[in-house]
């Protein structure tokens, strides 16, 4: 009589141990996400600049003068920064059918301008459109530093993620105990906005329909969290 007490002492806590034993390991995970925007306070215009001719080193010499001297007349607007020149051969499909080995040379660069102040867009456009651009002027607008929106952004994906579980909790008449890790997900920016481009043959200069303006640029993060519950 004595060893099946002793074995039901043994056999009936078990349950309630591995029952306590999981409450106490119980746990709830949610995510919390953010979107902040912000109105850009930079804006950066990109242009091509080429030219092509038979002789290689005069096709170079033409992007190099161009560039010389379109930086020089837009140094009053901003930062001017010019890429590495590429060169290169442009066979005529015609030519090479032929077995011809004239060929034309290109040499090309990308010019860039960064305004320092955004209200003379207008002003900057008509010296590219009165320079030696191939092709049509883009605009990139962005935030200069994007890490108070970050930070912002954080902070509410957070307070978007406590909530929720204080929701949740209250309903399930549960109380969170301690986090046990926070994670972020997921973050994205629309970075550079990209403006409508402008034509130096229909351009503002010429009267056509050019538009020009920032959009919002926003910083989204997801943060989830896990929580000890009660």
């Amino acid at each position: 009589m004595i060893r099946i007490l002793a074995l039901l002492a043994l056999i009936i806590p078990a349950p309630l141990a591995a029952q306590d034993q999981a409450v106490s390991t119980a746990t709830m995970t949610m995510t919390g996400t953010a979107r902040v925007t912000a109105e850009p306070d930079s804006a950066t215009l990109h242009a091509v600049i080429a030219a092509s001719d038979p002789n290689a080193q005069k096709a170079l010499s033409i992007v190099k003068a161009r560039i010389a001297n379109l930086s020089k007349a837009l140094a009053p607007f901003g930062a001017v920064k010019a890429s590495r020149i590429v060169i290169g051969q442009n066979r005529e499909k015609g030519k090479r059918l032929l077995g011809s080995d004239d060929a034309t040379y290109f040499a090309r660069s990308n010019l860039a301008l960064t305004l320092t102040d955004q209200s003379r867009e207008a002003p900057a456009l008509d010296v590219f459109g009165a320079g030696s651009i191939t092709g049509v002027v883009t605009f990139e607008y962005n935030v200069a530093d994007h890490a108070p929106l970050q930070k912002q952004a954080r902070e509410e994906a957070v307070a978007d993620a406590i909530e929720r579980a204080q929701t949740y909790a209250t309903a399930a008449n549960l109380t969170l105990g301690p986090i046990l890790y926070i994670e972020e997900t997921q973050q994205n920016s629309t970075g550079q906005h990209q403006g409508t481009p402008y034509n130096r043959k229909g351009s503002l200069a010429y009267g056509k329909g050019w538009t020009a303006g920032p959009t919002a640029i926003s910083v989204s993060v997801a943060v989830t969290i896990k929580w000890r519950v009660e």
